[in-house]
């Protein structure tokens, strides 16, 4: 899939950054629904991308 984002690095960089930080907050809280959160929010991100 080719995204339609105006500066794929950047796109790609903030997907990194949420999935460090659900990783991060995971780890803190021993909680494993930070994946499924950032994933759904990843989704959102690049739907948005998508429709521009």
């Amino acid at each position: 899939m080719e995204m339609k984002a105006k500066d794929v690095t950047e796109a790609a960089r903030a997907i990194a950054v949420l999935c460090d930080g659900a990783i991060v907050a995971a780890q803190h809280g021993r909680d494993p629904s930070f994946a499924r959160t950032a994933r759904v929010i990843a989704e959102g991100y690049v739907r948005q991308i998508e429709a521009r």
